[in-house]
C-alpha cells in the first residue's frame, strides 16, 4: 500500500494550548522525483497542459491565469492527489524561475460517485473515482489533508522555491492556515507547503518555515472538549480517504482531492486517556463538513452541530456514541449520513432550516413526505408515523448493536403504525427494530426494498400486499431463519447482544 504523503497528527494533547513549532513534525516531504515525459503521461508531445496552484480547476491559476507546461521537454514528478487524477510538478519556466503547480492527469469528465456510499462498497471506491491513467506513479506519494497552522509573522507565499521566489501574496501575521508538506530549497532553507487563498481563489504554495507554527486542534475546558476556530472539517483520516473524500467548496461534496479545510481529521476514540473526562464538545463556527467518525465513544447530554455545516457524512459520524440530544443547524443541506451505531434520545432541527424539520423528534423533509431518521433511544414503546408521509428513507430507524462493551440498543420500539398514502420504503428503513413485535405494510406502498427489514428476529406478525412479497418475503425470511437474535440479559449489566 502506497505511503500517505502526510503523516497526520490524530491524537493530540489537549490539556495544552500552547502552540508548537514546526519542529520534529512528521510532514510529507518533497523527497521522491520522477521525470515526467509526454509517454509517461500517454499524451502527445505536442501537448500544452494547464497549472494550476491547486488540485482544482478552479483554483488560483498564475501567469495571469495562463500557467501551462509543455511536454516537449521533460519535468519533475513530485506528488499525487489522493485520487490520483492530478500530478504536483516542478518545471522550469524561463531563466531561474520555476512554477510548482498541479495537473491534470485523469479524466476531467471521470465518473463523479454520489457522495454516500453503502458500507459495502466502500472498497471498491478507488476504482470509481480514479480515471488518471495507469501509470508508473508508484514511487510518488500522494498529499491529502492539511494540519492547522498560524502565521506568526508577515512572509510571501511562492509557488517557485528552488528558484526566483516570486511573490503571490503577502501573509498576514495571525493567518490560519493548513500546512501540507516541507520542503527544502537547494540553498537549505526550508519552506512549508500551505493551503491558503490567492485572489479569492484556492491556492497552495511555499511559505518559510520560520513564519509558522502549528497550532493545537483542541483543549479542554474543564469538562469540555473545545474544537479550535479555524477548523473545517471533522473527520477520521483513514476512513474518508477510502469512501473517496468530499469538498464543500461552493457547488457542493465533490470527489477527488480531499480539500476540506485546516485540519487533519480529527478523532477523540478509545485511546485517549481523557475520554472519560469529556461531558461537553464545543465545536467552532468555523466547521463547515463533518465525516467518518468524526467524535467517537463520548456520553454527552447535547452535541449542538454549529450554524455552518453543511454536510455530514460517513457511515458513522457519531461512532458508538451516547447522545441525548442531538441539534442541527439551519445550514445542514440534507441527511445524507448513517446513525445505526450511535444511541440518540431526541433530535433537534433549527426552525430556520429550509430543507428539514423536526417534527415529536424526527426529522422529516421540509414538506413531511419524508421520514429521514428516527431517533433510536427515543424512550418510546411504539410511534405512529403521521399521515402525509410518502417515504420511509434508508437507514431511517436503521440501529445496529455493538458489540465491544459501549451500549448500543436496538430501537425500543415494540409498536410501528405505518400511514395510509406511504409510498415507498428504503434500503433497510427497519433494521435494528428487533423489538418490533407486529407490522402491517400500507396497500398504498409502491417500492419496498428487499433489504429494509433485516432479520427483525422478534417480528411474529407481517402483514403486506401480496404484491410485494415476491422481492421482499423469500429475502426476509431466509435471514431470519439464520439469525439467533436477541437472547435477553447478558451478565451484570443487563446488555442485549446478538448472537451471530
Amino acid at each position: 500500500m502506497r505511503r500517505l504523503a502526510l503523516i497526520v497528527l490524530l491524537f493530540v494533547c489537549m490539556a495544552s494550548t500552547a502552540m508548537a513549532t514546526t519542529e520534529n513534525v512528521e510532514m510529507f516531504q518533497f523527497d521522491a522525483r520522477m521525470k515526467i515525459t509526454a509517454d509517461v503521461l500517454g499524451k502527445p508531445a505536442t501537448s500544452l497542459l494547464a497549472v494550476y496552484s491547486a488540485p482544482s480547476e478552479a483554483a488560483f491559476r498564475g501567469a495571469d491565469g495562463k500557467a501551462a507546461v509543455s511536454l516537449r521537454e521533460p519535468f519533475d514528478g513530485l506528488a499525487l492527489s489522493n485520487d490520483e487524477n492530478w500530478m504536483l510538478i516542478e518545471y522550469a519556466v524561463s531563466g531561474k524561475a520555476k512554477r510548482i503547480g498541479w495537473i491534470r492527469i485523469g479524466n476531467a469528465e471521470g465518473p463523479v460517485p454520489d457522495p454516500v456510499y453503502e458500507w459495502e462498497t466502500l472498497q471498491e471506491l478507488d476504482e470509481t473515482v480514479r480515471s488518471g491513467p495507469e501509470g508508473p506513479f508508484d514511487a510518488l506519494m500522494q498529499i491529502s489533508e492539511a494540519d492547522l497552522m498560524e502565521v506568526t509573522r508577515e512572509a510571501a507565499l511562492t509557488d517557485d522555491p528552488d528558484g526566483e521566489r516570486r511573490t503571490l501574496r503577502k501573509l498576514k501575521a495571525g493567518e490560519r492556515i493548513g500546512g501540507l508538506g516541507r520542503f527544502r530549497g537547494k540553498d537549505g532553507r526550508d519552506f512549508i507547503y500551505i493551503r491558503t487563498e490567492v485572489n479569492g481563489k484556492r491556492a497552495f504554495g511555499f511559505v518559510p518555515e520560520e513564519a509558522v507554527r502549528f497550532c493545537p486542534s483542541s483543549h479542554m475546558e474543564e469538562d469540555t472538549l473545545v474544537i479550535e476556530e479555524g477548523i473545517e472539517f471533522l473527520g477520521a483520516l483513514w476512513d474518508t480517504l477510502d469512501s473517496g473524500g468530499f469538498d464543500y467548496v461552493k457547488g457542493g461534496p465533490v470527489k477527488g482531492f480531499i480539500e476540506t479545510g485546516m485540519i487533519q481529521g480529527y478523532v477523540v476514540n478509545e485511546m485517549n486517556p481523557d475520554e472519560d473526562q469529556i461531558r461537553r464538545v464545543c465545536l467552532p463556527g468555523s466547521l463547515r463538513v463533518l465525516g467518518e467518525d468524526a467524535l467517537y465513544y463520548l456520553t454527552l447530554d447535547e452535541l449542538v452541530i454549529p450554524e455552518g455545516v453543511r454536510y455530514i457524512r460517513g457511515f458513522c459520524p457519531f461512532m458508538a456514541m451516547q447522545i441525548g440530544t442531538l441539534v442541527f443547524p439551519s445550514t445542514l443541506e440534507d441527511f445524507k449520513f448513517h446513525m445505526q451505531f450511535t444511541n440518540v434520545g431526541r433530535y433537534v432541527m433549527s426552525e430556520k432550516n429550509p430543507w428539514m424539520v423536526c417534527v415529536d423528534d424526527v426529522i422529516f423533509s421540509k414538506d413531511r413526505k419524508v421520514l429521514l431518521s428516527y431517533p433510536n433511544a427515543r424512550p418510546a414503546d411504539g410511534y405512529t408515523v403521521p399521515k402525509g408521509t410518502e417515504e420511509i428513507a434508508e437507514h431511517a430507524f436503521y440501529a445496529g448493536p455493538y458489540y465491544d462493551g459501549y451500549l448500543l440498543y436496538p430501537v425500543p420500539l415494540r409498536a410501528l403504525s405505518l400511514p395510509l398514502g406511504l409510498k415507498r420504503i428504503g434500503y433497510e428503513a427497519f433494521v435494528g427494530l428487533d423489538e418490533l413485535v407486529s407490522l402491517t405494510i400500507p396497500p398504498t406502498v409502491e417500492s419496498l426494498s428487499k433489504h429494509a427489514f433485516g432479520e427483525m428476529v422478534s417480528l411474529q406478525f407481517l402483514n403486506m400486499p401480496d404484491r410485494l412479497k415476491n422481492s421482499f418475503y423469500a429475502y426476509w425470511s431466509k435471514r431470519r431463519s439464520t439469525a439467533k437474535g436477541f437472547e435477553g440479559d447478558n451478565g451484570e449489566n443487563g446488555e442485549r447482544m446478538v448472537n451471530e
